[in-house]
């Protein structure tokens, strides 16, 4: 089987969005611009994540954040490792992971979501193996494996196909150990790496100590209403308000990079996490150069005060959708406070 061909079967085996817009080919001879371009194609967007770094300095990340609805509060990240002389990719990771959206390291998961997770790594497992045929397997994990809080999970498949290794993994505990640093884990990953580059890490993260000393540091919200609170709103604290202030920084934007926007209509989806970060949801316009704009002033937000459910004495991830319409560089349909 030839490169081509499995980088078309990867894609396929994942995402059920956007296959149409993936390109073919061997990602040891591509650049990043051209997996920026098939980026575009999908609901999210470039992202800023603080929490990984390159492990060698010759090699840069980008991430990028995907819509997903596999396993209930995850969005799919996929991370490009490039190398920053000629831009040419050396790695692409594909995360369904807790710690991308939960900061708290204590964070244990209920047998529903793990069921969950269970279930999206089978369906992949199994669609790989249609196509790409039997792999090397460590870890026990089938359909009649008894899913619960307690036990700890983990199954790796690798799969060697001419100058490519691909391995899918999942990755399931709640154990937690804090002499020993061990937290609880919760994701579903596959790797894509050419064979010169197997052999080394190049993605590093924060280890626990890291996370603990900035979680005793992060921002104590004091919002303590259903609608998260942005600063423009503290006056006037509405759906309203925080909807049009989203709208305003799309235009305000917009406008900066001198776009004429005679007739435009666009949908947004924003979903405001209980970290107080924001990813995108919807992102529709024929207008290519607007929706530019969405992605870059959603992904660099300033931390919005997420919802606060009384009920549960705990913030809460919500999300929020709506039209804009623009006529002649003006919004013309601002929700009423």
């Amino acid at each position: 089987m030839n490169i081509k061909n499995l980088v078309i079967i990867l894609f396929l085996s994942i995402f059920s969005k956007g296959i149409s817009q993936e390109k073919s080919y061997d990602i040891s001879k591509t650049t990043l611009s051209e997996y920026i371009a098939i980026e575009k194609q999908f609901v999210g967007g470039k992202i800023k994540d603080q929490s990984v770094h390159s492990l060698k300095e010759d090699l840069g990340i980008a991430s990028y954040i995907r819509q997903d609805n596999s396993v209930p509060n995850l969005d799919l990240i996929v991370r490009y490792v490039f190398s920053k002389k000629d831009s040419l990719i050396k790695e692409i990771r594909y995360e369904l992971d807790v710690a991308n959206f939960e900061k708290s390291i204590e964070n244990k998961q209920n047998k529903d979501f793990r069921k969950a997770l269970v279930n999206y790594y089978l369906s992949v497992e199994r669609d790989l193996i249609s196509k790409l045929g039997k792999s090397k397997t460590d870890g026990e994990l089938t359909d009649k494996t008894v899913i619960d809080e307690k036990n700890d999970y983990c199954k790796k498949n690798t799969w060697t196909l001419g100058n490519t290794r691909i391995v899918l993994l999942i990755e399931m505990s709640n154990s937690i150990k804090k002499k020993k640093s061990i937290y609880p884990i919760h994701k579903v990953t596959i790797t894509y790496k050419t064979i010169e580059t197997i052999a080394t890490e190049s993605i590093g993260r924060k280890n626990p100590s890291e996370l603990i000393q900035e979680n005793s540091s992060a921002i104590k919200f004091k919002n303590k209403s259903r609608i998260p609170l942005i600063s423009k709103c503290k006056k006037n604290h509405t759906e309203a308000c925080l909807q049009n202030s989203i709208s305003d920084l799309i235009l305000s934007e917009a406008n900066k990079r001198n776009l004429t926007l005679k007739n435009d209509t666009l949908k947004i989806g924003v979903r405001i996490n209980k970290d107080g970060s924001t990813s995108i949801m919807d992102n529709e316009t024929k207008n290519s150069e607007l929706k530019e704009v969405v992605t870059d002033v959603l992904s660099s937000m300033e931390l919005i005060e997420p919802a606060y459910i009384k009920s549960l004495k705990r913030y809460e991830t919500v999300s929020y959708s709506w039209y804009i319409l623009i006529n002649n560089n003006e919004i013309t349909n601002r929700f009423k406070n």
